[in-house]
């Protein structure tokens, strides 16, 4: 369906939804409900990301992934932070997310490209 390089992308998208997603509903549920069906949501929407993680390993490298998922959840955490939950933020979480954006870019701008592995035969 999508070559390598474009399902990587496509299921790090897909993963920093799910774990945003999971991470604002377990918040949710720990300052203002309580309620379990809070705690049982945001903990499967973070399996789910668990398991798109897993899945994206197959298409990129472990320091791709990674980073990709710490810099893109802790920019939308940030977004979420302020945004949903009203919570101030001080200037150097701005600065750093966009230093975090280009370090990003530019890792990805000069990464080489991966040379296959053939898979073991045994």
């Amino acid at each position: 369906m999508f070559g390598t390089r474009t399902a990587f992308y496509f299921l790090a998208l897909v993963l920093i939804i799910f774990a945003v997603v999971g991470d604002v509903v377990l918040n949710h549920w720990a300052k203002n409900s309580g309620r379990l069906w809070h705690l049982v949501v945001g903990f499967l929407l973070c399996n789910v990301a668990l398991s798109i993680w897993t899945a994206s390993l197959k298409k990129g490298t472990l320091l791709e992934a990674a980073i990709l998922y710490d810099v893109g959840t802790n920019v939308l955490l940030i977004l979420a932070s302020r945004f949903i939950f009203s919570e101030i933020l001080p200037r150097q979480v701005y600065v750093g997310a966009v230093i975090a954006i280009l370090g990003v870019v530019y890792m990805q701008w000069h990464m080489p490209v991966p040379i296959p592995v053939p898979p073991d035969p045994c």
